[in-house]
């Protein structure tokens, strides 16, 4: 189904983004999984499922050079650009939002994280 397609997923190793990258392999997709570099173990478990068909690069996406570097390397390991990116990559405090009584109000101030 995605077989021509080459795909970008930051924060690919875990969570949204690995489901993501998941779905895209399935159906065919080439991927490279874009995440900071501790994640490298999560992201090898795809690699071992699917093969050449995924790429892991360690990025921190506030890196332009990281992620000009990653891209790069995508370039050089499918012969290609992406065509998809999906960007998943993020940080955020653990924190309690929904309560017996529904959804806690959470102000803008302690939610914002400064990176």
């Amino acid at each position: 189904m995605f077989s021509s397609l080459i795909a970008f997923v930051t924060g690919g190793a875990s969570g949204l983004g690995r489901a993501s990258a998941l779905n895209l392999l399935k159906n065919g997709a080439r991927v490279v999984i874009a995440d900071l570099p501790h994640q490298e173990e999560l992201a090898k478990s795809l690699a071992q499922d699917f093969g050449e068909k995924v790429l892991f690069q360690p990025v921190d996406v506030t890196s332009e050079e990281m992620v000009n570097a990653s891209l790069d390397e995508c370039v050089n390991k499918f012969d290609g650009v992406p065509s998809v990116v999906v960007n998943c990559a993020g940080r955020a405090d653990a924190q309690k939002t929904v309560g017996r009584k529904g959804f806690l109000f959470v102000s803008w101030e302690t939610s914002f994280i400064s990176l």
